[in-house]
């Protein structure tokens, strides 16, 4: 076999002359191949060039160091989401009433974003069980974000109706991520209202901010009884955040589920 065609970099060509190897001996069959046959070839990167993770393809110095870089910045992407399960402490379910929801407040401490809720149940007790992922930031991006609290109008509870939650929309404005909603009744206990937090992300950076909406499948709505929202489980895949949470029921009345909204972001 001759030498490569090529002393350096991919595209080299290898040539191999088979002319007694396809010859006929005797009886014997006849071998297959090609009397002339070519073999790509690499022996080194050329100068001022490297080979990129092993893709057969060469790149020039500066091309290489770019391309190191967006590796780099995918694995970041990948670290920036550490998440934790958390739970609220159990408390009496009041029967169903779903005032007593109010005694529960899913909090996201530091960076942590809400990423999953649901509704736990253990005989006459609740709680919430969530998931709160960290937005990964630098210190010297700490500016790149701003921490909001929003607190909705009350709105009638329809005598402490689960499905009267309708009425309320939890969303965090423009480019907002949820880091901690609780329920809240009024001094009358006839009305309640959430109260939430936001952290938004600043300039351009929201720019950087991908979101999509989906609705959970319905389930019985228990005449309104709380615990009934155990049949919702409420989440956004791991590397997104939430934004916008809404129950909803459906024409018969019958019915609930959650409509939200999960965000994604990539923080250099």
């Amino acid at each position: 076999m001759g030498s490569c065609s090529k002393s350096c970099d991919y595209g080299g060509v290898k040539t191999r002359f088979r002319t007694q190897a396809i010859s006929q001996k005797g009886r014997g069959k006849f071998c297959t191949g090609n009397a002339i046959e070519y073999y790509s070839c690499f022996n080194k990167c050329c100068l001022r060039s490297y080979n990129c993770l092993k893709t057969r393809n060469v790149y020039p110095k500066r091309r290489y160091v770019i391309m190191i870089m967006i590796v780099e910045i995918g694995k970041m992407k990948k670290m920036q989401k550490s998440c934790s399960i958390k739970y609220t402490s159990w408390n009496n379910a009041g029967r169903g009433n779903a005032a007593y929801l109010d005694r529960h407040h899913l909090y996201c401490h530091g960076n942590g974003i809400l990423n999953m809720f649901e509704l736990e149940r253990s005989g006459n007790e609740i709680r919430y069980k969530y998931r709160c992922c960290d937005v990964f930031i630098r210190p010297y991006n700490q500016h790149k974000f701003s921490t909001r609290e929003t607190t909705n109008s009350f709105t009638y509870d329809g005598s402490q109706n689960t499905v009267y939650l309708d009425r309320q929309y939890i969303t965090c404005s423009g480019y907002g991520l949820l880091q901690s909603m609780k329920l809240v009744r009024n001094a009358g206990h006839t009305s309640w209202r959430y109260e939430y937090v936001c952290k938004h992300v600043l300039g351009d950076y929201g720019l950087r901010l991908g979101c999509y909406e989906y609705s959970t499948g319905f389930t019985k709505d228990g005449d309104g009884q709380n615990y009934y929202l155990d049949r919702q489980h409420v989440s956004c895949p791991h590397d997104h955040f939430m934004q916008y949470i809404h129950l909803n029921r459906n024409s018969d009345h019958t019915r609930i589920r959650y409509t939200i909204r999960c965000c994604e972001i990539i923080v250099p």
